[in-house]
């Protein structure tokens, strides 16, 4: 983005950004005193000069105005259609904006309070645990075949 020119007059400017949008050239006016024309793109700068060293102050027709005014017209239209094109790929894995607990979830939860509350919140002792286990607790194969193992001997072998 480049500065073009200043203009003492925001109308003058305002027909100076109409006339370079009409040459195909983006650009805008920085409110300040005095108005200031800014060219968007690097590369136009220099078609952009041209074009301001054949611009007149205050002889831009209504021509420029109301081309000017169809083009950004059109631009807006094309934005509004690319915008219906666009899709949130995060709103459509999240099932829409709106969020909630799902189904599964929800008997996960369930099921995961049910089996604390019953197994003494994981006592090994009790049938709940015991009942949800492959291999009984209290068996010699769990406490790798050794009874002493069981009472803390784990230095000892059978």
């Amino acid at each position: 983005m480049r500065k073009l020119t200043e203009l003492t007059n925001e109308g003058d400017a305002r027909q100076m950004v109409d006339a370079l949008l009409v040459a195909g050239i983006d650009s805008e006016v920085r409110t300040r005193e005095p108005w200031e024309v800014w060219v968007l793109d690097d590369d136009d700068l220099a078609r952009a000069r041209q074009v301001a060293g054949q611009f007149t102050p205050g002889a831009a027709g209504s021509e420029v105005v109301r081309a000017a005014a169809a083009i950004r017209e059109q631009r807006a239209r094309r934005q509004s259609r690319a915008g219906r094109r666009m899709v949130q790929v995060a709103d459509q894995w999240r099932g829409g904006p709106a969020q909630g607990i799902g189904p599964v979830t929800l008997f996960l939860v369930i099921g995961s309070v049910l089996v604390a509350l019953y197994s003494d919140f994981g006592d090994p002792l009790t049938m709940t645990i015991q009942n949800l286990s492959i291999e009984p607790w209290d068996s010699p194969e769990y406490w790798g075949g050794c009874e002493t193992a069981r009472c803390g001997g784990w230095s000892r072998r059978c």
